[in-house]
Formats: C-alpha cells, structure tokens, sequence
C-alpha cells in the first residue's frame, strides 16, 4: 500500500509540480519534503499493516480455538453426533455414536453404507429412507429442526431404539443427534407389561363363579399376550412331580394342532425339552428351536409347529404345581418374559389353589350337613328308642320289685336265710336297675327341654343321709370307708328332692365306683355365703386334668376300658351338672391321677321370702 502510494506520487509531482525527469522524481532526485510524506505514509502504512496482521492472526486463532473448544464439546456430547455434508454423506461421527452403534467414520464413508448397515431389512430400510426423504424435506422448507424415531442395528448385532433430530448448519451441511431410547422404551414396556398383568390378576380376582379351567384358559390366553407369542399351555403336576396333567392350550394351538387323540398325561421322565423347566427347577428359554439338543425328541405328526420355546414352573413352597409355557414369538425371549409369566401363573395358582380349598371346602360343608341331617334323624330315632325302651323296662320291673320286696318282708312266705339272701340281691339289682331307668327318663327330658322340677322343701341332712344309707345297704361290705362331715341342722332349700337325691347318689357311686375299698370317701355339706356347699371327695384313681373339661358331656366316659371294668353309661356328670343348674347352682370338679377327686355342689338354700 505504501509503495502505491510513493508511486502515484511520483507521477503527480512529474505531471503538476516538476518538469524534472521521472525517474529523479521516484527514486534518484527526490525533494526532500516529499520524502518526508512518503516516508511518513510507508511508516503510517506500516503500522497499520502490522496491526491489521495481528488482528486477522488473532482472530483466526480465536477462531481455531472456538472450533476446537466446539469439537471437543460435540465429541463429548452425552449424544450421538454425525455432520454430513451437502451430498449427505457423513464427514463427522463423535465418540458418543461409536460408543452406541458401534460404528465408526471407516465402516460409514458413505450415506448408503449406513442405510445398508443400519437397515438390514429391506422393507424396514424403504420404511425409514422414505421418513427420513421427508424430514429432509421439512427442513428445506425452513423448519430448523425435525424429529423421528426408528431401530437402528449396531455393529454388535443389537437392535436399539433411536430417537433422531436432525438440522441444517452453515452452508448446506447438516446435523445428525442420535438419542438412544431403548432403556426408557425397556422400561415404558415393563411399565406397560406390569399394568397388563395387573389387569389380568385383577380380572382373575374377579372370577369368582368361574371354573378352574375357565379361569386358566384365560391366564394361559394373557400369557400368551403378555409375551407377544402364538401358543401357550399349562399343566398341573402330580403331588411327587412325576406326572404332567395337561389342563388348557391356548385358543390358536386348539385350532393349528392337527392331532386327534392328544394325550393328557405325560411322565415327566419321558418329555422332552419343554420338561427342562420341571427337571431343572428353573425358567428355561430356546430361541432357536430347530438347533441341535440333546433332549429333543421332536413331537408328533400334526403337532403345532414351534420355533421357540419358554417355559416356566410354578412354585407352591418347594413343590412345583404348575409348568406354563409358551412359543413362537416373533422376536427372542428375555428375562422379562420368564418375569411376566411367572408372576401372572404364580397369581393363577394362588386363585386356583383358593378356589381349590372353597370347592373342597363347599363338598365337606354340604356333606357334613347331610350326615348332620342324618344324625339328626338318627338322635330322634335313638332318644324315642330309649323313652320307649326305659318305659317298657319300667313297666316288669316294679312288678319284679314289688314282689322282691314282699318275699324279702315275708309277706308271701317264711323264707329261709339263702333264700332271704337271694330275694336282697333282687331287691337291690331291681333298685339299682330303676335308678338308671330314671337316669335315662331324666336325661331325655333334659334333652328335649321339657323337664319339669316340681318344687319341695328339701331338708339337705336327710337327703345325705338316705343316699350314705342306701350306698352302704346296696354295697354291702365292699365299701371303702366313707367319712360323713355335714351338721343334722343345715339350711333347707328349694327343689325337687328326686332329682336332688339322684344327684347325690351319682356323685357317691362314682366316689365309691372309682375307690378301692383301702381308699376313703368323705361327704361334707355347710352353709356358705348364702348357699348350700356340699362336697364329694375321695381317694380313687383321679382324672387327667386335660380330660376334666369333658367329663360333664353326655356319655362321655375318660377311657372306654373303664367302662368295662367298673360300669356306667356316662350319663351321670351330665344328668348332676344339668340338674344342678336348673335349680340355680353350680357343680365343679377338681381331680389328680393316683391321688383323688373332689366335686363340689353349691346349691341355693331356702329365703324367708321364697315360697313354693
């Protein structure tokens, strides 16, 4: 620029100013004071040029440091990145994107080759080439940024979900951001599995008047959904786990399977790989069921035509109940898969398993009230054989005892001393005979509620007196000793004294029953706190305490072999404590084995006020 400038004023002094010769004027016979302007120009264009320089130097470095800050920020970009150029091929893939398809700048020189890579299949390819045409042409048309979404196949052989955008920069190079979605659509998946299951369950739950083959028939069906697979079945497995009991296939095996006469049944021992699951306790996948196994055996002419397989035992416990399986899904079967299945067959088998115990529960219900029935009619038949059988009984043996009574008084003759001794064991069986008579009458009144206690003044004294009396006659000599502890002046009560007697004389039996006769017996009787305390209590045998709470229940007896060998029909305690309580008292039992029994008797003792 200064030279320039020292030329052109060169000419204009030659032209204007001098007549001198031109080239005295630009370089041999300069004035001087133009020297000083054209130096001072050089200079001043001298500066400006040095500054100029290092401006346009800083800011190319300003520049340089700007696209390496901007490169470093897009190779570190938590996104996928690729810049192609105006033929949309790319030039430019940062570390993200071959972190995520596995594919560098080598393997994708060109747009093409990534349609071929990224795309195996054709009709897909076609698909998202057509997509992406139009988001390219969005973008011409001034949108600034357009988004799409596809699967994109990574060098590893994955298949992921890709969320693209893609913009135009400076010139007519654009942007690529890849977003890998597959974890979030992984999870929406689960998301939408779990809700799906849950509605099942839910519908499961609400299948209360359905079968069980019903309710698996539509578990089996959800399964199949839930997997995204073409067949499916379930079976149930015996109690040692050694026989499959096919219980449902699913809708679209019943109507591809060509076999006529499929077996339910199959020994486990003899299956083949869909028996893995049960022989290995554990989820089993193929995906590819043409390979080589082993364990395969193939399956039978018509059989529905498998490609994969899942298989899934249930667990009650440690037993396996159930095996569910299903086949064919387009793509290849995950743990997602095996989780899905087993928590919808673990929620059926626990529907199943419920509806199992209600039918069983429904069978034992109905039958227990129809042997119920049964015994109803049985204990009517049984209590008007005994009030007929007791009446029929009665009705000889007051003969047989009014006529013992007059041979033993000798009111049909002198008799001698065995035969007076025959005519009082008569006289005393036939008393004893009608005791359980009345034993038997009362408790069928009892029963039927229709007991009725005429009421006497009871003086309680001459009561215990009578039945100590009619013990020690009737026993005889075979009498353990038996101690009489009650005042001659004990408060009167109210009752029945038939009924009262007979309580007492069954407490004293039993006393005397279960008490060898080196044992002893000691009746007792006082006024307590208002009522009449009497007490039976001797040194037998005793009772076990678990067998106490029993003992007041109508024939129960503590051990059958008992009966045997000292008698009874086990009416005694019922009849005593029924008897006891319709006058107003209270009857207990304490007792030990090997040491004795006590009962105790409260009874209500007569008021001034109380009149009969």
């Amino acid at each position: 620029m200064g030279l320039l400038f020292w030329l052109f004023d060169s000419i204009v002094d030659y032209l204007f100013f001098y007549n001198d010769n031109f080239s005295n004027l630009l370089i041999l016979d300069v004035p001087t004071h133009e020297i000083y302007v054209r130096s001072s120009f050089l200079l001043i264009m001298l500066i400006l040029g040095v500054l100029s320089s290092k401006m346009i130097y800083e800011h190319n470095l300003t520049l340089q440091e700007n696209e390496t800050r901007f490169r470093k920020a897009v190779e570190n970009f938590p996104f996928s990145i690729a810049l192609i150029d105006q033929n949309d091929d790319p030039v430019y893939f940062n570390k993200k994107f071959t972190e995520t398809f596995g594919y560098t700048h080598e393997d994708i020189p060109t747009m093409e080759k990534w349609w071929e890579l990224a795309y195996p299949d054709e009709e897909y390819r076609k698909e998202v080439y057509s997509s992406w045409m139009d988001s390219c042409s969005s973008v011409i048309r001034g949108e600034k940024l357009c988004r799409s979404e596809w699967k994109v196949s990574c060098k590893d052989g994955s298949v992921k979900d890709i969320e693209f955008h893609f913009t135009k920069t400076d010139g007519d190079q654009g942007m690529l951001i890849f977003n890998d979605v597959t974890s979030k659509k992984e999870a929406e998946n689960a998301l939408f599995l779990d809700e799906s299951r849950l509605e099942a369950l839910l519908e499961l739950n609400n299948m209360i008047d359905s079968n069980i083959r019903e309710i698996t028939f539509f578990a089996l069906e959800e399964a199949v959904k839930l997997t995204r697979s073409k067949i499916g079945y379930i079976g149930f497995l015996s109690e040692d786990e050694s026989i499959i009991t096919m219980h449902s296939w699913s809708r679209n095996a019943m109507q591809t399977c060509e076999i006529k006469d499929r077996p339910i049944e199959y020994r486990v021992a003899d299956t083949g790989i869909w028996g893995e699951p049960i022989r290995q306790r554990k989820p089993i996948i193929i995906n590819d069921f043409s390979a080589d196994h082993p364990l395969k055996k193939g399956y039978p002419e018509g059989h529905v035509s498998i490609s994969s397989h899942l298989g899934v035992p249930v667990f009650d416990n440690d037993n396996i109940v159930v095996i569910a399986g299903v086949g064919n899904k387009e793509g290849d079967y995950d743990s997602s898969d095996v989780r899905q299945i087993t928590l919808l067959m673990k929620g059926m088998w626990n529907i199943v398993k419920k509806k199992r115990d209600d039918d069983k529960f429904r069978e034992y219900a109905e039958e227990l009230a129809r042997k119920n029935k049964e015994l109803e009619s049985l204990d009517i038949m049984k209590n008007e054989f005994l009030s007929n059988l007791t009446h029929e009984l009665k009705t000889p043996l007051i003969s047989i005892k009014g006529y013992a009574e007059l041979l033993h008084e000798g009111q049909l003759g002198s008799l001698n001393n065995s035969q007076s001794k025959g005519v009082s064991n008569i006289v005393m069986s036939a008393e004893k005979l009608h005791k359980r008579i009345d034993s038997l009458l009362c408790m069928q009144n009892v029963q039927s509620g229709n007991i009725q206690y005429d009421i006497d003044v009871i003086h309680v004294s001459d009561v215990l007196e009578k039945v100590l009396y009619e013990t020690k006659l009737f026993q005889g000599d075979s009498l353990p000793e038996i101690k009489r502890d009650f005042p001659a002046s004990l408060p009167f009560m109210l009752g029945n004294l038939n009924y009262i007697e007979m309580v007492f004389s069954h407490l004293l039996e039993n006393a005397v029953k279960f008490t060898p006769v080196t044992g002893s017996i000691k009746v007792s009787a006082y006024p307590e706190n208002g009522c009449l305390h009497v007490t039976f209590k001797d040194t037998g045998i005793g009772i076990p305490k678990e067998r106490i709470p029993d003992l007041f229940r109508r024939f129960y007896q503590v051990d059958g072999s008992m009966t045997r060998k000292y008698g009874g029909n086990g009416v005694g305690l019922y009849l005593c404590k029924s008897i006891v309580e319709g006058h107003g008292g209270t009857i207990s039992l304490e007792s030990e084995p090997d040491i004795g029994t006590q009962v105790d008797v409260i009874l209500p003792v007569m008021k001034p006020t109380d009149t009969y």
